[in-house]
């Protein structure tokens, strides 16, 4: 399907749920972003869901328009959440869990949430 913002409007939708999933599993877990033992790295039940969830979000980045792309790359470089999203797809194995996991808290940020839904809310009003 090509690039439009009215694309946009579906992929940021389905952006902002896998950061809403992301954050569901951190609370469900009571798991946390230090390197403690309640870190989300070090609990497998929780790592293993946010992963999926930041590789499909590096998978829809790729979907948005330049102009999508360039608003969210204020909050967060696309190039390595596309890094991950290959890593967590083919090679999960030998995925660094402490990057991922200070990436996968950036994602999630107030900031992250913010830039997602201005941009969402930019597509729907100017499509």
């Amino acid at each position: 399907m090509p690039k439009s913002i009215s694309r946009d409007v579906q992929i940021l939708g389905y952006i902002l749920k896998n950061q809403d999933k992301i954050q569901n599993v951190i609370k469900d877990f009571h798991c946390d972003f230090t390197q403690s033992s309640s870190a989300v790295s070090n609990n497998t039940y929780a790592f293993d869901p946010c992963s999926m969830y930041m590789a499909q979000i590096g998978e829809n980045v790729k979907l948005l328009t330049d102009d999508s792309q360039n608003e969210l790359s204020k909050i967060f470089d696309l190039n390595i959440l596309r890094y991950f999203r290959n890593m967590i797809d083919h090679n999960y194995e030998k995925v660094n869990k402490v990057y991922l996991q200070a990436y996968i808290e950036q994602v999630i940020s107030k900031e992250a949430f913010d830039i997602v839904k201005q941009r969402y809310r930019y597509c729907v009003n100017n499509k």
